[in-house]
């Protein structure tokens, strides 16, 4: 631990956070962030998607995290154009797309989990662990794991290699 994170942690969080409200209290220039449109419209949508969290959507910092996003969009497109009204639509719950889970044989989960325990598909360390069991497992116990099989592959879109044609027609997508 380097010494200026153990100085830190010697003054706690509270006196850490009481320092930083003063700082920001005081603080008056604006911050200019550089970036391309596809990051602008990532962290857009992340924020649009965590204003919905229940917890805090009410909250006056969630107010003025919308406002300054509904800014930002203002700013990108002043002229409402298709751009505008795409960012728009992160506004209104009712746009979201629903994700369904997408249907595996055993011969494709086999395959795709054998990739990856193979390291012919690079994935973290829980995901290739579980993968080697699954293709290890004797066929009686296979299907023991294949709820979960299935989850991961949905969770990670296992069949959603676009630059791998084999995956392509091992996995097509809405199937």
């Amino acid at each position: 631990m380097s010494e200026t994170v153990e100085s830190w942690n010697a003054l706690g969080h509270e006196e850490i956070t009481k320092r930083a409200l003063k700082q920001i209290e005081s603080w008056t220039q604006p911050i200019l962030i550089r970036t391309d449109i596809m990051h602008v419209i990532g962290l857009v949508s992340l924020l649009q998607l965590a204003l919905r969290h229940p917890q805090g959507a009410e909250s006056s910092m969630s107010r003025m995290v919308e406002q300054m996003i509904r800014q930002l969009v203002e700013d990108i497109d002043p002229g409402h154009g298709d751009l505008y009204k795409f960012l728009q639509l992160g506004f209104d719950p009712e746009c979201d797309q629903p994700i369904a889970p997408v249907s595996f044989t055993d011969d494709q989960l086999c395959e795709v989990f054998r990739k990856i325990a193979a390291n012919e598909r690079q994935h973290g360390g829980f995901l290739t662990d579980f993968s080697k069991c699954f293709v290890r497992a004797d066929p009686e116990n296979r299907p023991l794991l294949r709820s979960a099989a299935i989850a991961l592959a949905n969770k990670y879109k296992l069949w959603d290699y676009r630059h791998d044609a084999d995956a392509i027609t091992a996995f097509p997508p809405g199937r």
